[in-house]
């Protein structure tokens, strides 16, 4: 994603062109975006419905834990290595010897 901006139309652009890959990358990518758009939109609605307000710091940490444990869960041929990698390249890993869940 490093030819797009950050307009909504220029991330949707980047989607539709990526939509059918299966490029680790790619999946992260297209995760970032799905989790995001799903957390904000409950943070919307319980802002709107129920009065209750998370800071951005709250709302950011939960996308990343969501993206987090779903990368760990990812069974690639190459095992925790790559995991590790892509942890460490999306900036998700908590602590830099993260060795994930457990």
């Amino acid at each position: 994603m490093s030819n797009v901006n950050d307009s909504w139309e220029s991330i949707m652009d980047w989607i539709i062109q990526h939509a059918n890959a299966r490029k680790i990358n790619h999946i992260v990518c297209k995760m970032v975006v799905a989790a995001s758009t799903y957390y904000i939109w409950q943070e919307r609605n319980n802002r709107l419905f129920s009065l209750n307000q998370s800071s951005v710091s709250m709302v950011t940490g939960r996308i990343v834990q969501a993206i987090r444990l779903r990368v760990m869960g990812f069974k690639t041929s190459s095992g925790y290595a790559n995991r590790t990698r892509i942890l460490k390249k999306w900036k998700f890993l908590m602590y830099e010897d993260d060795n994930g869940p457990g």
